[in-house]
């Protein structure tokens, strides 16, 4: 009976042994397999960032970058997949799983660099460059405490992303199996913890960053904030008990009483802006109306434009013929000075003791005359000395 026995447990040896290495194997298998995948995903990884650089148009450089984020998000869960192999004692040559670690964590921070890119030039194309050329002191300060902000809030979804890698991998090896682990149940634990931690900071960063912009939180206190929010980042996996409390960080800056008042501050402008607006409509209005009624009035006063056109008219004309003064005609030959005649008599011939000029009648010439034929009829023009 002894030595049946030492046989049984020989066999149960061996049997264990023969399980034990068909779980290597079948774990060498699964570690090849995904080996292979993390050299296809780097592969797409590389020819997809390929094409975000040489993009030409915004609508390609932004698909293309949508592609690449999900291309990182797989190469991140075999990251996490890798991790764990290499931290468990089954596997023997832990050196490709390290190097295809670090070749997975250098293509993460390439993604971080044009993501990072990208969101500076959409600033950027918006003004951002000619407003640091010169910028208010205050106005600075802000702009470097929502940067700040902004950086730890992206290292948070950063950190978030692969906690959900880790998780999906702990689920689907957990559907694999009958039951779950008391560990892989307090990891996923930690995991959802982790991630309901950072999405509360998140929400707490967002606030001040609008309370800043408001002029509700002054840069200065905000600034307070960034020793605390960076050693959380290097330390929340660490020291996870130590930052179990959210709100204590920022418990110092009464964040929910500064946004009551900032709410309130930004509603009384709203309604100062209203009133302005009103009032600007209201005066344009009545401009609008008192110039009508100056128009209307001017037509009123103008004559009708028949008449004004013939009113210019004569008054450009000359004055009637009417008014004009006759010209005499020149007497002719035949022609005498008649008394009571439209011509008086030429100066000089009719003086005191002469006789009267009658018509018909004829007056002795100019003195020094030869001949009657000198003689002429007063006011002819074929005389010898005529009318002037």
């Amino acid at each position: 009976r002894p030595h049946s026995g030492a046989r049984r447990g020989d066999g149960d040896r061996r049997g264990a042994t023969s399980v034990e290495m068909a779980d290597r194997r079948k774990l060498q298998a699964e570690i090849d397999r995904t080996m292979k995948k993390i050299d296809e995903g780097m592969e797409v990884f590389e020819r997809t960032f390929q094409k975000v650089e040489n993009a030409e148009t915004k609508e390609h450089k932004e698909k293309y970058e949508s592609d690449l984020k999900k291309e990182i998000k797989k190469l991140q869960r075999f990251r996490d997949q890798v991790k764990q192999w290499a931290a468990s004692n089954d596997v023997k040559d832990k050196n490709p799983l390290l190097e295809a670690r670090r070749r997975i964590e250098v293509e993460m921070e390439r993604f971080k660099v044009i993501e990072k890119e990208t969101k500076t030039k959409a600033f950027s194309k918006e003004g951002l460059a000619a407003a640091r050329v010169a910028k208010d002191p205050k106005e600075k300060a802000k702009d470097e405490a929502k940067e700040w902000m902004m950086n730890a809030i992206e290292e948070m979804n950063t950190q978030i992303e692969t906690f959900e890698g880790e998780i999906d991998s702990l689920t689907s090896s957990s559907r694999k199996k009958s039951s779950k682990t008391g560990s892989g149940n307090s990891r996923l634990t930690h995991l959802e913890e982790s991630m309901s931690r950072h999405h509360q900071h998140i929400a707490r960063l967002e606030l001040c960053s609008r309370l800043v912009d408001d002029d509700a939180l002054e840069p200065s206190d905000a600034e307070d904030l960034k020793d605390l929010v960076e050693d959380y980042l290097e330390r929340n996996q660490e020291d996870f008990d130590e930052f179990a409390e959210v709100e204590d960080i920022y418990a110092d800056l009464d964040l929910d009483e500064l946004e009551d008042v900032a709410a309130r501050n930004k509603a009384n402008s709203v309604n100062i802006a209203a009133e302005l607006a009103l009032a600007a409509a209201k005066a344009d209005s009545t401009s609008a109306k008192t110039k009508a009624e100056k128009e209307t009035s001017g037509d009123k006063n103008e004559p009708a434009p028949g008449l004004a056109s013939s009113a210019a008219k004569a008054a450009k004309e000359p004055p009637a013929a009417a008014a004009k003064k006759p010209i005499p005609a020149p007497v002719g030959k035949a022609g005498v000075l008649v008394g009571g005649a439209g011509l008086p008599a030429p100066l000089g011939l009719k003086q005191d003791g002469d006789v009267p000029v009658a018509g018909g009648k004829a007056i002795p010439g100019p003195k020094g005359a030869t001949g009657g034929s000198r003689e002429g009829l007063v006011g002819g023009n074929g005389g010898a000395w005529g009318a002037p």
